[in-house]
């Protein structure tokens, strides 16, 4: 089959996969950037760790909700302008926790968190939607195989830099760090074409928008894959959290030192990435999602054993996870095509998507900030306590897909 045959938007500018590779990476960047920060916020407020933890939560909790807003604003004003709004909201909550760390008012902190998550959500729901518009299911998945190496690679690219400006320009530096990060897209979105050719001339109704909502959160397979890519979204933000306080109070790790290792498991998620890209062509999406899942369970099992037997050093940290990350990256590239590539209203049903995706995250952040143990095994244990929902939510989706053959 031709490309051409698999494009939907004929005379439209291609998207610059550039810029889509930097706009879905946007909100996992925000909010892992400050994370080698969390042990030196915690000191700087008097705060436990849990309470700084809460930070991620907050965050999380505004990315959910933000990403519900945006699908319908964007068939009503257009896939850009909805754009633009988001990153210049995501700004605002940037520049405000630069104000929190003056002021020293973790309130402050906590509410920019959240404003700076409602920015930020654009990014994600947006690239999902722009992508699926220009492209038919079969070309998109592969284009999204590729974009999402960014989700390998940007986030662990921020904790590192988060991790220098830390140690030598102090904590504040990260948010400084993230508004001009938000500024560059900004301008670097002002290039992307805009997607949306048939736009929706009827005001917001927030009650058509509530049924349109709910009539797709019933649709099966549309739920079962946003959770099961929350779930091993979870994963990730589940090690953001807990990590750092392992590694900078437990192992004496520095902050630049902590940031400059997670580059490993960003090596595991551009593996991944990469042979996911290679092979979506030649497996199902289901089967991809699969293998993921054979590489996931090993690796956090892996790490479990290791702490319970006291073998608690940087190999059995980031080694593991590395692991974990590959298989991460083929679950989470997979979800969205079987799960929102044949929905008729992309916008609305990406926006449902991400919002089951990461409101899995927050819950299993609060359960980490809620137990807020030292003990290192709290996280592995939480991993294979994912597992135990994500095993059972695959076998439901292989039923779901045989029943619709």
């Amino acid at each position: 089959m031709e490309k051409q045959s698999l494009i939907k938007l004929k005379g439209v500018p291609e998207p610059s996969l550039l810029i889509l590779l930097l706009l879905v990476s946007f909100p996992s960047v925000g909010a892992v950037l400050f994370t080698p920060a969390l042990p030196a916020i915690a000191q700087a407020y008097g705060i436990s760790s849990g309470l700084a933890q809460l930070t991620i939560t907050i965050f999380l909790i505004g990315y959910a909700l933000g990403q519900l807003p945006y699908g319908p604003l964007s068939n009503r004003v257009g896939r850009k302008k909805a754009l633009y709004l988001g990153l210049a909201i995501s700004i605002v909550g940037a520049l405000l926790s630069l104000a929190a760390g003056a002021l020293e008012q973790y309130w402050l902190l906590a509410l920019s968190r959240m404003i700076a998550a409602l920015g930020a959500s654009v990014g994600l729901m947006m690239t999902f939607t722009i992508t699926n518009d220009y492209y038919e299911p079969q070309l998109a998945r592969q284009k999204l195989a590729f974009v999402n190496v960014a989700f390998a690679i940007a986030p662990g690219a921020a904790v590192t830099l988060g991790g220098f400006a830390t140690q030598y320009f102090g904590w504040e530096s990260t948010f400084l760090l993230q508004a001009v990060y938000s500024v560059l897209i900004f301008m670097l979105c002002l290039k992307l074409p805009e997607t949306g050719t048939e736009l929706s001339p009827e005001p917001l109704n927030w009650k058509v928008l509530y049924e349109s909502y709910a009539k797709r959160c019933k649709n099966p397979r549309l739920f079962v894959c946003g959770v099961l890519q929350g779930c091993c979204t979870a994963l990730v933000y589940i090690f953001a959290a807990k990590a750092p306080f392992l590694a900078i109070h437990m192992l004496g790790l520095s902050p630049s030192t902590y940031g400059a290792l997670n580059l490993i498991p960003s090596v595991g998620m551009i593996l991944g990435a990469v042979l996911s890209h290679r092979t979506a062509h030649m497996i199902t999406p289901q089967k991809g999602i699969l293998l993921g899942l054979c590489l996931i369970f090993p690796s956090a099992l892996a790490m479990f054993l290791a702490f319970y037997w006291e073998v608690f050093n940087m190999w059995t940290l980031f080694g593991p996870y590395f692991v974990m990350n590959m298989g991460i990256v083929f679950a989470y590239i997979n979800c969205p095509t079987l799960g929102t590539g044949h929905a008729k209203n992309k916008p609305n049903a990406s926006a449902v998507f991400a919002f089951l995706n990461i409101t899995m995250c927050v819950i299993t952040v609060f359960a980490l900030q809620a137990l807020d143990s030292p003990s290192p095994i709290l996280m592995p244990v939480l991993f294979l306590s994912v597992f135990v929902v994500i095993f059972p939510l695959y076998g439901i989706l292989e039923f779901l897909l045989k029943r619709t053959q």
